[in-house]
């Protein structure tokens, strides 16, 4: 028989299953999972039938002792909800614990969006064709990171200037983007006709270290055959005494220059952490502050509420279900706000040079 702890277990990986077979995005299945075992800790060896209102009250306690932000807490609140409904629909629980906890929902503060001028600087400091169509394609179509690494070739209409992308819970939609782009994505792929469009691009550089028994630098690397076979070489570069680190690895990079050290690309997407990885150097290169892939797609539906366009437009491109959810980019655009204050408004354009002051 499963003590209370090892059935805890089983049933946070029935539920992560769950959350498989509903379809949920990869990242949300790791995030619930994490935030159950966390939960399931918390219970030590009692079993999750018995849990109470006060087991789920002490660990939101825990989670925002732990200077975790009240949107955060909030998310754990609604994981569990999910996951006690779970196990309310398998039998497991006659009496739901959290149907007494009541938790305010967390208050949407508007995001940070960069200017456009902002936008170009990030451009500007592109080095290669790939960083370029990246934040190109991103600031275009204001496309999810998950969203953007599994588009494929066959996923891009040329002519039509369009782009069929797999969002949330796998809804598909077209999404749109400008000659620019054209032009950055076509110099990217240079006549590739294939594949998915950001490539998975893993490479290593080797390392340099001391051998604390001899004092002297060790160069180390992988070098890879053409068919991707994988062998170790390690390179004894001078004594520590002798050479810097800055002479030790220049010297390990000229001779390797020779050995195939790059790691064989696999046939996958671009990971996320790539692409938020390439994003902050251009940001560090251009000398802003960090603009994230995230950014990216605020930047894009409020500059275009900017534009001229209507919200709904915005809605549909950006794949957001609920008209609510990019409501909040109205709150950003002051610029248009502004301006249509100032044309409809009877008192916002302000006193003309004959206009009547007010009575005393």
């Amino acid at each position: 028989m499963l003590s209370g702890k090892e059935l805890n277990s089983e049933l946070a990986q029935r539920y992560k299953l769950w959350l498989t077979a509903l379809e949920y995005t990869v990242p949300t299945q790791h995030r619930y999972s994490k935030i159950i075992r966390e939960f399931c800790d918390s219970l030590e060896n009692k079993e999750i039938s018995d849990t109470t209102a006060w087991d789920v009250r002490k660990f939101l306690i825990h989670e925002s002792s732990r200077g975790l932000k009240t949107c955060s807490v909030y998310a754990s609140f609604i994981t569990l909800r999910s996951f006690f409904d779970f196990l309310s629909l398998g039998g497991i629980l006659a009496q739901i614990p959290l149907k007494s906890i009541r938790m305010r929902s967390s208050s949407q503060n508007p995001p940070r969006v960069p200017s456009p001028e902002t936008i170009l600087r990030l451009l500007g400091a592109a080095r290669n064709l790939r960083d370029a169509a990246l934040v190109e394609l991103s600031y275009a179509t204001g496309c999810r990171v998950v969203e953007l690494v599994n588009i494929k070739f066959g996923d891009i209409d040329f002519d039509s200037r369009k782009i069929l992308v797999a969002g949330k819970n796998r809804k598909s939609r077209y999404v749109v983007f400008g000659a620019k782009a054209a032009s950055a994505i076509r110099a990217y792929l240079g006549g590739r006709n294939s594949g998915y469009l950001f490539q998975s691009a893993l490479f290593q550089r080797g390392c340099v270290y001391t051998c604390s028994r001899t004092e002297t630098w060790i160069g180390e690397a992988a070098v890879y055959t053409q068919r991707g076979v994988r062998r170790r070489v390690v390179i004894r570069l001078g004594r520590k005494s002798e050479l810097t680190f800055g002479e030790a690895w220049c010297l390990f990079k000229k001779r390797t220059q020779k050995f195939h050290i790059t790691r064989p690309a696999k046939a996958g997407p671009m990971e996320r952490s790539t692409i938020s990885l390439i994003f902050r150097k251009l940001s560090l290169r251009a000398g802003i502050t960090p603009v994230l892939p995230r950014t990216m797609r605020h930047c894009f539906a409020t500059h275009m509420l900017d534009g001229g366009a209507d919200i709904r437009e915005i809605q549909e491109l950006l794949g957001h279900v609920q008209l609510t959810s990019t409501q909040i980019y109205t709150h950003v655009s002051r610029k248009r706000l502004l301006e249509t204050f100032d044309r409809c408004h009877p008192r916002g354009g302000g006193c003309d040079d004959g206009a009547e002051s007010p009575a005393n």
